[in-house]
């Protein structure tokens, strides 16, 4: 399986500001390290799509079901299956508690 894997706006802007606080305080180095890993799980992700673990409260609150898997210990990607195409939905810094991913991911929420 081999799937398309297209982010979403949420998701680019949540990456935007990883990548800025990533360079902010660690330099240059530390940012091209991140995004370098951020493409290899990328890539993994669209061959196995389902080994991220289940998110079951944010599936349960959104009626969604999303996924999750660590980058490195302090970031992970959000994302959901559909059809053929894997959507990263959110850039999490493992220490945001889900309420604020939440009002971000569903602002009406």
């Amino acid at each position: 399986m081999n799937l398309q894997v297209l982010w979403t706006p949420i998701a680019l802007q949540s990456l935007s500001e990883v990548l800025e606080y990533t360079y902010t305080e660690f330099g240059e180095r530390q940012l091209r390290k991140l995004a370098t890993q951020i493409y290899a799980v990328c890539s993994r992700l669209a061959t196995f799509p389902l080994s991220g673990k289940r998110e079951i409260a944010i599936t349960k609150t959104t009626g969604i079901e999303y996924r999750s898997i660590l980058v490195i210990k302090e970031i992970k990607l959000l994302y959901t299956i559909c059809d053929d195409t894997l959507f990263i939905e959110f850039v999490k810094n493992t220490r945001m508690d889900d309420s604020t991913m939440l009002a971000k991911l569903i602002p009406n929420k």
